[in-house]
């Protein structure tokens, strides 16, 4: 059945239509650069051009993979066999279906968070005869984590480092043993497989012969190196070099400039979000930078002026924000406060905001880059899905023996930081204590219960399980209740199927009210949108960051100049920046004078409306 495009501009129909090679769709803000992937997609398939079970599309978060799912199913009238997913999703799929070279024989367990790879790597460094307090633990994993992203192995490191290479070495077995993987080392397998292995890189190549690739700006360099294994000629990627904000993850906008030389390039130009005042103002802030020069003319109807608005101090400044969203929402600007974000520069500039809006009785919603696994409500809960799967994890195995039905502190403790243990060992000691006995047989008990919901649906797995990890899952802890809300939309049953859902998330967390004012930080706002967009906090040392000036340079000046750029350009209609004179001390003893950001210099006169308290 033929695709209906008529809904296409003509230059995103190009893309959409265009013959089998390697195509670049540059797609600015505003561009319609998911419906282009999404259409691409239906496109091949409607037109016989791509089979399903060779076709996939690689996307930043869960949450994009979902969303072009449930946008094929509406074009094509019923599920495909396509791969959505992100890239890590893909990696471990993948590796557990060809990690027999690596020693994987079943689907690995998944440390996601930083505690679980700390305990493996204090484990690895007594495995040397080392003392682990004496090493920089996070500087340690941190190294390790930049080694991988750079396709190193330890044995690429023997020469010129070889304590490294030792370490690396030590940790992987820790890791393997325990049958578990982290996220560095899933795209540096997946490589390994594509470019050693030919018998499963052939297999794997045969599942993206087409390959759809969104967020393109910020693949890091072991990404781009597997997609050119993956799919030298059937690529269709999807991204803008000035939205290109992770450079903290290994992101480099220059990856995306080599790719461009090696593709035909489609640039989809028009804009249908944001005001042409705004759209101006943005580009003048990236000025200079590759890619900036293109043309992007705005399809959507002129707004009002940007309004530059300078404070007193921080608490002044939040107190402006709620105040002129109450006169929005008053006036009719906007329908409600889930039409208003306030984007900043790092986390901690929440907590006025918050104070006024709370003082302001305006409803609100913090969402951030939170780390799921960090609240001990979740990683209790997620260690007894794990020991469903992997019984033998001393990691998951500590951590559930630190919950409350279970309490059993020193017990943990040795397990996670001194010789591991699997569980069924544990369970026939001879010299436990009987209070720990006790632990063990209860853990047991409820691992079995967890086992016989093999096809209960995810939401119904979580609550069970948050259940016997001693938390009530009618009235969850708050981070606890925003996994159970994504619990309701995960694909799949049982403990496993949940439990790699939930390693894999990448989404956003929130507290409070899903009706409010959205605050976030602009990292956390990237293909968002809302009517009206407060920045806040544009001062000298905020935006652009100091710390990353310092670290960086010339580099971390553009980078925070993209930084802007995309959070100016999230409103469809009205967008305020504003700054702050004074900061007070943590002390509360003195004031500092703060200059304003250097980058309001750069906004045209003319596309701004100037307002200050003082």
């Amino acid at each position: 059945m033929p695709l209906n495009l008529s809904v296409l501009h003509p230059r995103q129909r190009e893309a959409v239509t265009a013959p089998d090679q390697r195509l670049l769709v540059l797609a600015g803000p505003g561009a319609g650069k998911t419906l282009v992937l999404a259409c691409r997609a239906g496109w091949l398939l409607a037109e016989g051009r791509a089979h399903p079970a060779h076709t996939t599309a690689l996307t930043f978060t869960q949450k994009a993979a979902r969303e072009l799912r449930a946008r094929l199913r509406l074009m094509l009238g019923q599920d495909t066999a396509l791969i959505a997913a992100t890239f890590h999703a893909f990696a471990l799929r993948q590796i557990a279906g060809h990690g027999e070279p690596f020693g994987i024989r079943r689907r690995p367990l998944v440390y996601a968070s930083d505690l679980e790879r700390r305990g493996a790597l204090m484990r690895a460094i007594r495995e040397m005869g080392e003392d682990p307090a004496a090493w920089d633990l996070d500087g340690a994993l941190a190294t390790i984590s930049l080694a991988r992203r750079r396709l190193l192995r330890p044995r690429d490191l023997e020469r010129d480092d070889p304590r490294l290479a030792r370490l690396m070495r030590a940790y992987q077995a820790v890791m393997r043993r325990a049958g578990a993987i982290d996220f560095d080392a899933m795209l540096l397998l997946l490589y390994l497989l594509l470019s050693e292995h030919p018998r499963a890189a052939e297999a794997i190549r045969e599942e993206a012969r087409h390959l759809l690739l969104d967020e393109a700006q910020d693949l890091e360099e072991a990404q781009w190196a597997i997609v050119w294994r993956l799919a030298p000629d059937g690529l269709f990627a999807v991204g803008d070099p000035l939205q290109s904000i992770y450079a903290w993850r290994g992101a480099d906008p220059s990856l995306l400039e080599a790719a461009a030389a090696r593709c035909r390039v489609i640039d989809l130009g028009v804009s249908f979000r944001c005001p042409p005042g705004v759209l101006a103002a943005a580009r003048e802030v990236v000025k200079g930078l590759p890619f900036a020069d293109r043309e992007q003319p705005s399809a959507a109807p002129e707004g009002p002026p940007i309004v530059v608005y300078y404070a007193r101090d921080p608490e002044e400044e939040a107190a402006f924000v709620a105040r002129e969203i109450r006169r929005l929402l008053k006036e009719g600007a906007i329908g409600s406060p889930a039409d208003a974000a306030v984007l900043f520069r790092a986390n901690h500039q929440a907590r006025e905001l918050e104070a006024a809006f709370a003082q302001a009785r305006l409803p609100y919603q913090v969402r951030g880059d939170y780390d799921l696994f960090s609240a001990r409500e979740v990683r209790e809960t997620t260690a007894l899905l794990a020991l469903t799967v992997h019984p033998d994890d001393p990691q998951a195995l500590a951590t559930a023996l630190s919950a409350r039905p279970y309490r059993c502190d020193d017990l943990a403790r040795r397990l996670r930081y001194g010789d591991g243990a699997a569980l069924s060992e544990l369970a026939a000691a001879p010299d436990l204590p009987p209070s720990a006995r006790g632990a063990v047989a209860s853990l047991l008990r409820a691992i079995d219960e967890l086992r016989r919901l093999e096809d209960a649906p995810a939401e119904a797995v979580l609550r069970e399980a948050a259940r016997l990890a001693g938390y009530d899952p009618t009235r969850p802890p708050a981070t606890l209740g925003a996994v159970m809300r994504l619990a309701r939309n995960m694909p799949g049953a049982g403990p496993q199927a949940l439990l790699e859902e939930l390693w894999l998330l990448r989404e956003e967390l929130e507290r409070g009210d899903e009706e409010g004012v959205s605050l976030l930080t602009i990292h956390a706002a990237k293909g968002l949108e809302w009517d009206a967009v407060f920045v806040v906090g544009l001062a000298a040392d905020l935006l652009p960051h100091r710390r990353s000036l310092e670290e960086k340079g010339e580099e971390a000046l553009a980078e925070e100049r993209r930084l802007l750029y995309v959070a100016m350009t999230r409103t469809r209609e009205r967008l305020y920046l504003t700054t702050h004179r004074y900061r007070t001390s943590q002390d509360g003893a003195r004031a500092t004078a703060v200059a304003p950001s250097p980058f309001l210099k750069l906004l045209p006169a003319e596309l701004v409306e100037v307002r200050r308290s003082i």
